[in-house]
Parts: C-alpha cells; structure tokens; sequence
C-alpha cells in the first residue's frame, strides 16, 4: 500500500509488484538488516546497553511467562519448545549489536519508486544481542516455504545478501537455535494474542491465531532434532551439511542479475551513506531512544 513517505506491505511477503522489482526489493530490505547489524554501539552512544546480556535466555523467560500468565491450560508442547532453547543456549548470547526484535516487511518503509528502505518502523522491541536473532525472525517466511518463489528469492540468497551487506565471513553457528527461537516467539505471541481474544482484550480475528500455535511450535520442535553447528553459506563450500543452504543455480542467476542492476541505476554510492542518509532512515534516532528490557 502506498505511505506518505514511500510504500509499507501489510503483509510478509511483497506482493503487487513485478518478479524483478520484488526481489530487488527483498535485497533491499536484507542489506538494510545487515547495515543496522553493522551499526557501532559506542557511536550510537546508546546508554545501559552494557547492562543488556543474555539475549536469548531473557526473550525465552520472558515469553514462556506471558503465555504460561495468558493460558487457562497447559501447553506441553510450548513447553517442550521452551525448555529445548533454554538448555541449547549459544555461546553468543551476549554478543554485543543492535537488535531490532521485530524486523520484517511490514516494519519497513520502501522509497515510493526505488528499490531502496528508507526508514525501519516500530523499535519497541529492540535490544542488544546476537544479529542472528534478527536474521532467523525475518527468515522465517522463506523458512516455512523453503520452494522457489516466483522472484527465486530463496533463504540462501538472503544469506548472501546479508553476508555481504556485513563484510564478514558467511557463517551460520548455531542456525536451528535461533531459527527455533524464531518460531517460538512468533507461537508464543499467537497463543498470547488468541487468549486475549478469548477474553474480549484483542482483536476478534485473534482467535484465528490459536490454530497456528501448534504448526509453529512443530516447525521449532523440527529444528531441534537437526545437528548444524557451523554451516557455511556459500556455493560450492565442501563443508555444507545440509541442502537448505546450498545455492540453486536459478536462484543464483537472478540474484546476480538484480544485484547488477541496483548497482548501475539504484545504489550507484552505496558504499558510503551520509549522516543526513542515516538520519533520514530514522534507524539512529530509534536507536537512540531504546531502553534496556
């Protein structure tokens, strides 16, 4: 739908556009994702961030109480998702970059005719933590429907394009943890969300949302049965362990396709972004104005 500012799509996956603008479009937002993990947090002079560790283990703990406070019956299986993550905690739990919590199409403003994000919305939920708890939420949709789109904008594409956008090596620890988490949140939230609803305090389409907890949950109890430590995204790699990140060799095509022409007509001084550039994303003064959770 058309923005004052630019364009915002209700809805996870961009739709009234061409297969061509569509994907340029989704590199768009992917290096956005991969810019705001770059982001120096002593630059940004963000107070108490120091005091924010444990990432994981606080949005586990936090939403496994929500729902446990919201449910009038027990879920075994929440719980079982639960108390995978927390005795699977990463190493890098404490990681110190900026996290936007919620980050996904709906939260993000496009230019009204340009490939290109102009400003990321909704910062309630950002923290400081491990970048790959970004990654996996927005990943999700291509994680739910791995099969070729017709843009071919698959998950390993979005790991090259976020890879590259962050200038470090492409590799994957600890994926299905942060993958699971993913799915676990978003479960956690619809159970949330459709208890509220059975109590008249959300939405009425709310109750809809129950019927997804369980497919949600499973997908995360899925993950956790799968063995990836390190993967690396990258075609060709003779240490990849699982076809999920290996690249097709369509979906390669096109991502070198669109990649040159964004940057001959779109991001011609990519490299470098000005201070006005930033401000005008709005990502800085967000930031700016977070508090510890």
């Amino acid at each position: 739908m058309e923005h004052v500012q630019g364009r915002i799509f209700r809805y996870n996956v961009i739709t009234g556009v061409s297969p061509a603008e569509r994907c340029a479009l989704n590199i768009a937002v992917t290096e956005t994702l991969a810019w705001l993990h770059s982001l120096n947090l002593d630059e940004l002079n963000l107070s108490g961030h120091e005091s924010q560790k444990g990432y994981c283990k606080r949005e586990i703990l936090a939403w496994k109480e929500l729902y446990e406070e919201s449910s009038h019956v027990g879920i075994p299986f929440l719980n079982e998702l639960s108390q995978w993550l927390l005795n699977n905690l990463p190493t890098t739990d404490d990681e110190p970059k900026l996290l936007h919590g919620d980050f996904r199409i709906p939260n993000v403003i496009f230019h009204p005719t340009e490939a290109r994000v102009m400003a990321v919305l909704d910062w309630e939920c950002s923290s400081i933590g491990p970048p790959l708890a970004d990654l996996a939420y927005f990943s999700v949709p291509s994680a739910i429907n791995p099969q070729t789109n017709a843009d071919g904008y698959k998950l390993e594409d979005l790991f090259s394009v976020y890879y590259c956008g962050r200038n470090v090596p492409p590799l994957l620890n600890d994926w299905n943890f942060f993958l699971a988490l993913a799915f676990f949140r978003i479960a956690a939230n619809c159970q949330v969300l459709y208890s509220g609803s059975l109590l008249g305090n959300s939405n009425k389409k709310a109750h809809r949302l129950g019927e997804m907890v369980r497919p949600l949950v499973e997908h995360g109890l899925k993950l956790t049965k799968k063995t990836i430590a390190v993967t690396k995204a990258e075609a060709g790699a003779s240490d990849v362990t699982d076809k999920l990140f290996l690249k097709s060799k369509n979906g390669d095509k096109i991502l070198h396709q669109v990649k040159d022409f964004m940057k001959q007509y779109v991001y011609p001084s990519e490299q470098m972004a000005s201070k006005e550039e930033v401000e005008h994303c709005g990502v800085l003064c967000g930031a700016q104005n977070l508090e510890p959770l």
